[in-house]
This record gives structure tokens, sequence and C-alpha cells, in this order.
């Protein structure tokens, strides 16, 4: 019986040094991705060299977050023809969990007078571990990054935590160019611009399905709300314009839109929903969109005129005034 204990003692001492050797295999052979331990560098939302230039940047009027909607929906370049100085810290699936911990790591330096944060169903209703994974991969790894993957309690995301410590010891993150597509640009300040100027996916071959709030979401959706007052920033909480096809298959979009509202208004908070109601931006999904949800830069740039034009008629922008 004892030496049956002592086994097991033995083993589960040398479990973890196991683990980490196994990691460390994985990564130098280029066989983590078949292993459940996704290191990403570099990736198709150019997160590295948008990272590294937010180190980099501040201060500024308004700092966008999100997940893609956000990165490859407000474009720097309309806001500065406004007279705004901004950056987009959006990255590929980013969600609330990942924003905050973002949020906690440039917020200080960034010191934007607005904080515009793209809250998409899509990503309301997963745990997160993609966007993760895609940070853990680009990101310097400090204490925050850890605390987000630790947060999203997720296998894979553990693991790429791991990877990316043992890669930070023996290949640390060096300058990164970003890698997009042919038809795609990396714009300073954060943006990706597409050049496809029609739709290039079928919108008749949609799922439909219903949206949710993840509650570990929605906790941290409040937890940015807190970090952005402890700043002096104004949170402007935005459903960036879809196709009519794409909202058509979330089958209880106004249900969702009224939940999301009601934690928003708790908070004295507001939703601008640009896909109905009083807010509702009217696109040609054939011209104004290339895929399902996202838009051609003739798209985005009626977005955020729009946007701007929502901002002065609500009076959301006396805050800057102020300031300036």
């Amino acid at each position: 019986m004892r030496k049956l204990l002592l086994r097991i003692l033995v083993f589960l001492c040398t479990l973890p040094v196991t683990y980490l050797l196994a990691i460390a295999f994985l990564i130098f052979t280029n066989l983590h991705n078949l292993f459940n331990v996704r290191l990403n560098p570099v990736g198709a939302g150019s997160t590295m060299v948008r990272l590294q230039e937010a180190a980099q940047a501040g201060p500024v009027d308004f700092l966008f977050v999100g997940s893609s909607h956000a990165y490859r929906g407000f474009d720097p370049r309309v806001f500065a023809e406004a007279g705004y100085s901004s950056f987009n810290l959006g990255t590929t699936a980013q969600s609330p969990i990942n924003s905050y911990y973002l949020l906690r790591e440039h917020l200080a330096h960034l010191q934007p007078t607005y904080l515009v944060m793209d809250v998409y169903w899509e990503v309301l209703q997963e745990q997160g571990a993609e966007a993760n994974i895609d940070l853990l991969s680009n990101a310097p790894l400090n204490r925050n990054m850890a605390a987000m993957a630790l947060a999203t309690k997720d296998v894979s995301v553990f693991n790429t935590l791991v990877a990316a410590a043992i890669r930070g010891i023996t290949a640390p993150l060096r300058q990164a160019e970003p890698t997009l597509e042919p038809e795609e640009g990396y714009i300073s300040g954060g943006y990706v611009a597409a050049n496809y100027t029609h739709q290039q996916a079928n919108l008749n071959k949609l799922k439909s399905g219903e949206a949710a709030l993840n509650p570990l979401q929605l906790q941290y959706l409040k937890k940015i709300m807190e970090l952005a007052r402890q700043h002096g920033t104004t949170p402007i909480f935005v459903t960036a314009p879809v196709t009519k096809e794409h909202k058509a298959s979330v089958l209880n979009y106004s249900t969702f839109k009224k939940h999301l509202t009601t934690v928003l208004q708790q908070h004295n908070l507001t939703l601008l929903d640009f896909n109905e109601g009083k807010y509702a931006l009217p696109l040609s999904s054939e011209t104004d969109f290339y895929d399902h949800h996202h838009l051609t830069q003739a798209g985005v740039t009626k977005f955020n005129r729009f946007f701007l034009e929502v901002l002065q008629r609500e009076k959301l922008l006396l805050s800057l005034e102020i300031r300036r």
C-alpha cells in the first residue's frame, strides 16, 4: 500500500513538469495546433501591430473596442476629417472579458474622452476563447493577459497561456508587419480597411438562431462601465450595422436588444443600435457590405459619419467640447 501511495505521489509531482515539457515540445515542432495549444502570432486581424501601436498612442478623443465590427467598422481617418483623434483597439472576436483587460492595460495612457464599445450578439454569448488565443499569441505576456486567460476558464486558452510563457522565454515578440488578405490594408490607428466594393457572400444561406447574453460576459460588461468611469471616460455602447438578412436570422433580436438595453439603463447608459429603431441606418446589403456583417469601405464611411451625426444630435459630444 505504501509503495502504491509513493508511486502516486511521485506521479503527481512529475505531472506539471511533464505537462510543461509536452507544451514546449509541441511549440518547437510546430505541432501545437493539433493538440489544443493554439498559438497564432500576427494573425489575420493585425493584432500584434495594433497592440504595438497602441502602446505608443494617446491621448485620444475616441477609443474603440470590440470585435472585428470595431477594427473593421470605425475608421480613424473619418474621425480625423471631423477633427477628432481616435484609436481602434478592436481585435478578432473580442468579448467584454478581453476588452476589460485590454482597457486595464491601455486606458490610462490613451486617456479617451469617449470609449465606444461594439456589442455584437455572437460575441456576447460566447466564452471568448478565440479572442483570448489571438491576444495571448500577439501581446506581451503580463499580469493583465494572464488574468484574462484565467478568467475564461477554457483548457485551450490555458494551454495557450503556458505556451505563450514558454515562447516568451525562448523567442520574445518582435516588431511585426500586418498579415492581411490582398484586398485588405492596415491603416495607422488600428483600423483594417477592406477594398471589396460589393457583397462576396451568399446571404440566402444564413442559419437562423437566437441570441443570448453570457452571464460572464455581462459581468465584464459592467466592469468595463465602472473602469471607464474611474478614468473619467464616457462609455458609448453600439450595435454596428449588419445586413438586413443577418439581422433577420436572429429570431429573438428584439428580446435580446431589450435585455441589453435594460442592463445599460440601470447604469444610466443607452444602446445605439444602428440596425433598427431611431438610429437605424439604411444600407445596401450588396454594396455597403462584403459579407453578412462586415462593411465595405463605402459602408464604413457612411456609418462613421452617421455615428458622429447621432452623437451631435443626442448631445453626447458635450464632454469633448468641455475638455477642449
